[in-house]
């Protein structure tokens, strides 16, 4: 254990990414059982670990409440989606108007089209700024973010994320869709405060 614990990103230096390749080397070797997760840096891997093994992180409880479900306005909503992280090409052709976004974790499993989870859900002035900060969510250390909710998200789940994203009229019109999305869906990563909270305090403007 006691390598284990030189790699806890609350207590560990920033290592460069050869040695925290070296790192998970060694405890693969070791027997540990270590999660490859596509397009991340060795450093948020070793940290991924260390969570996992602080917290089992790698779980997702949904709250599916048919309650709330039946009480959700009918809402004729045109939804577009993009790989996440998308490239730069892709990122360019966002569009700029305000609207709401929603993070899926999709699997691609057994050729079944609807095996998602919807793991968050937000409001933008500018679809096209606001992913910015969920990306650079991939690119630090799990001590230097400051919504590790999000870190956690996006870091774990990379490679299996979709960002989808519809158009409101207004960012006003963007809060009163969140609010009733977030309502009728209860998505997991939102519960970081009680949702009739996350409706009011806003992580972005």
């Amino acid at each position: 254990m006691g390598v284990v614990s030189a790699v806890f990103p609350n207590s560990a230096p920033p290592i460069p990414s050869s040695l925290a390749a070296n790192a998970l080397a060694s405890l693969k070797a070791a027997g540990q059982d270590i999660i490859d997760v596509p397009g991340i840096k060795p450093e948020n891997i070793l940290d991924l670990y260390s969570l996992s093994l602080a917290g089992n992180i790698f779980e997702v409880e949904s709250s599916l409440d048919r309650r709330q479900w039946a009480k959700a306005p009918a809402r004729p909503l045109v939804w577009e989606s993009i790989p996440f992280p998308p490239d730069l090409t892709t990122r360019r052709g966002l569009p700029n108007n305000s609207g709401v976004y929603v993070f899926v974790a999709e699997p691609s499993l057994f050729s079944l089209p609807q095996t998602s989870t919807m793991l968050y859900v937000g409001k933008a002035k500018m679809i096209k700024s606001r992913i910015r900060a969920y990306i650079r969510e991939l690119k630090i250390r799990f001590a230097k973010t400051d919504r590790p909710h999000i870190w956690r998200m996006t870091n774990t789940w990379n490679g299996h994320l979709r960002y989808y994203y519809t158009i409101t009229a207004d960012v006003t019109a963007a809060e009163a869709l969140e609010d009733e999305m977030l309502v009728a869906l209860n998505p997991y990563f939102n519960k970081e405060l009680p949702a009739v909270l996350s409706q009011r305090v806003r992580a972005f403007p």
